[in-house]
Order: structure tokens, then sequence, then C-alpha cells
């Protein structure tokens, strides 16, 4: 399996989903997602505040794949088995390899969310970074405001362990409290 000097694999499946490094090939399909999803995306994301062409996509992705060959960051595409589907992305945007710490992010699609499968990828990406990539820590942060995102975290097994008071801000300017949720790397009895 193809992997980046910090052992980031480029491709790798769970029970339901194939997880696929961006590639400039991928971005009408990560476009028409974005485009689908937009009014969720754009409360929570400062990248999501207009629909992007399959053009403007496509430079993205392959901006990513080069930041993704660098190791400093993962996102993976992920796609349904059953049908090639295009169904969102989950990815470790901010790495700190010097504390072997590494945040998940995510979003799914509108048309596939409430089917669990964010809450598969994040566990299969969890897995990923303590297995393969050796963090020692894995966080998820996203808004108090931002339910479901925050169920997904539950979900996957990440427990809350701060509320970061006042310390941002929303797309539209309104000041953000910050969920974090966090696991660490489980003890190998040494």
């Amino acid at each position: 399996m193809r992997r980046t000097a910090r052992g980031a694999p480029y491709a790798f499946e769970s029970e339901r989903l194939w997880f696929r490094a961006p590639e400039r090939r991928f971005g009408a399909v990560v476009a028409a997602g974005v485009e689908e999803s937009i009014a969720e995306l754009s409360r929570f994301m400062e990248w999501a505040q207009e629909i992007p062409t399959a053009q403007a996509q496509s430079a993205v992705q392959a901006q990513s794949r080069e930041r993704f060959d660098r190791d400093e960051e993962h996102g993976w595409l992920l796609f349904r088995r059953a049908d090639g589907r295009f169904v969102g992305i989950c990815g470790l945007p901010r790495p700190r390899w010097d504390e072997r710490t590494l945040e998940i992010g995510y979003w799914v699609r509108t048309s596939c969310s409430g089917h669990g499968y964010m809450s598969e990828a994040v566990r299969r990406v969890t897995g990923v970074c303590f297995e393969e990539m050796t963090a020692l820590r894995i966080e998820i942060q996203m808004s108090e405001l931002n339910e479901r995102s925050f169920r997904v975290a539950e979900r996957a097994g990440y427990p809350l362990v701060e509320v970061r008071r006042r310390d941002g801000c929303h797309p539209d300017g309104t000041v953000r409290d910050t969920r974090v949720y966090a696991l660490e790397r489980p003890s190998d009895g040494a």
C-alpha cells in the first residue's frame, strides 16, 4: 500500500466506504456535493461560503493533493463501495507532528447524512492514525452549535474533554464556543 513519509495511506476502505486521497479528477463530484450541502456547510465552514465550480474545485483538489504528499494535511474523499457515490470528506487538517497529535475534520453531503457513514469514517481514520501513523492523541473540534458534528464524534467513541468559550467566530461573525473531543493512544501495557 502506498503511503506518505508520515504513514498516511493514499487509499484504504472500511465496511461501506472507499477512502481516496484528493486528485484533480474528483473536482466535479466534490463540487456537486458542496453545492447540494451548501446550506448546512456554510453555517460552520469558512471555505463553504459560495458554491464552487467544478473547475475551481479541481484546482482545490490538486492543491490538497500537494499538501497530502507533503504531509501538511490529509483529507480522504469518501465514496460508497456499493455504488461509488461521493459521500463527503474525512481527514486530518492540522497535524501537529511534533506532539504526535492529529485532528480529524469531516463533512458529509446532505443526501448521505443520517446513515452512519461519517461515524464509520471517523472510526476507520482513528484506527489509521493510531495504528499506521503512530499518533498519540487525536482530537475533533467543532462549534458547540454543530450538534450533528458532535454526535458523530460521540458515536465514534470520542469523549468530550473541553468546551472552549468564545474562542473563535462562525463564518457570519458570531462568537463561537468550541467543543473538543479527544482520544489517546491505547496503552500497549508497557
